[in-house]
């Protein structure tokens, strides 16, 4: 038996964890969803999201799977103890590099327990190629892919969206359009093809490219930060950090969407989770997306979190953003 391993990229607050809220609920009943959440310092955040979907979740904090955090990717998978109708769902961060990502997880001779990794890349199409220098990062997450899924296309209106797709077509021909619905039935297939077949081995010519990609690990590192350090006018870095404040434990709806349409531009992702005056019993995730002044909401059951912001971006103004977080506070009288 294999177990099918599937990769979810696209770059921040494209909507993967969407795609997951909307695909995981209409899985077969013999598809066993297990979900690995990788984000900035709080994945769960997102976890939260998916708290009333049937789906055993591992939350994976730090940096992108394909560097600063294979290690713990890599520990999470060896662990697994697969059962027949499993399948695991790997939401990648914003920043990985897909490449580095499914090279790994294909070469690696210890997880011959898993099928080779579908990507289903998912893209903005209201925020495709306007990322300035994120944009050759984007393009080489969707050059990877398998599966396609165009997002955000209500807003974008229907001349960006064909714009997109056409775009899409030009770097990767051969990925498959789908729908997180239409995707569901899919999972199934793959749970289903996977049931009988044996475990999978490497060719030795992998194997020893395996063994040699894990003794050049911290090359491998350097590169990946390399990849995303390109410059503009050699001044731009692009090592993404996060920073995480906490919030006062309810706030003013209004102050709270004012300080999403007020966030510095070095911000690209922000969420949290949050309660507000006027609905002091119901808890939301909170996001915002560079580029966007709406405060998104979803509503989730009691978290087990307290709540809190996480802001993400390269060269993060923390000052700027504790005063911002602050001024939420009410002011005592």
């Amino acid at each position: 038996m294999q177990t099918p391993l599937v990769i979810l990229t696209g770059f921040l607050g494209a909507g993967k964890t969407s795609f997951l809220q909307r695909c995981l609920p209409r899985l077969a009943p013999d598809v066993r969803p297990r979900v690995i959440l990788n984000d900035y310092r709080n994945a769960r955040v997102d976890a939260e999201r998916l708290a009333t979907v049937s789906a055993i979740v591992t939350p994976l904090n730090g940096d992108c799977v394909c560097c600063g955090s294979r290690d713990e990717l890599l520990a999470q998978l060896l662990a697994f103890q697969p059962v027949a109708g499993d399948v695991v769902l790997l939401e990648a961060n914003g920043t990985t590099d897909s490449d580095e990502l499914l090279s790994m997880l294909m070469l690696d001779r210890r997880l011959g327990a898993f099928a080779r990794p579908t990507q289903v890349g998912v893209v903005d199409a209201l925020r495709w190629q306007r990322r300035d220098w994120h944009n050759a990062l984007e393009d080489d997450q969707v050059a990877t892919a398998s599966h396609l899924w165009l997002n955000w296309t209500q807003r974008a209106g229907a001349a960006r969206s064909a714009e997109v797709d056409a775009a899409l077509l030009a770097v990767n021909p051969h990925a498959e359009r789908i729908a997180p619905e239409s995707f569901a039935a899919s999972l199934a297939t793959m749970v289903r093809a996977m049931a009988h077949a044996p475990t999978r081995r490497l060719p030795l010519a992998q194997a020893l490219t395996t063994a040699l990609a894990s003794d050049a690990a911290a090359d491998e590192h350097h590169a990946h930060h390399a990849h995303h350090a390109h410059h503009e006018h050699h001044e731009h870095q692009h090592h993404f950090a996060s920073l995480e404040l906490s919030f006062p434990p309810v706030v003013d709806r209004a102050a709270l969407a004012a300080l999403v349409a007020g966030l510095p531009a070095a911000v690209v992702r922000a969420k949290g989770l949050v309660r507000f005056f006027d609905a002091p019993g119901e808890h939301f995730v909170w996001s915002a997306i560079r580029g966007d002044s709406t405060l998104y909401l979803d509503r989730v059951p009691e978290p087990r979190l307290a709540p809190l912001a996480l802001f993400i971006g390269a060269r993060l103004p923390a000052l700027e953003l504790q005063r911002m977080v602050a001024a939420l506070a009410p002011v005592r009288s």
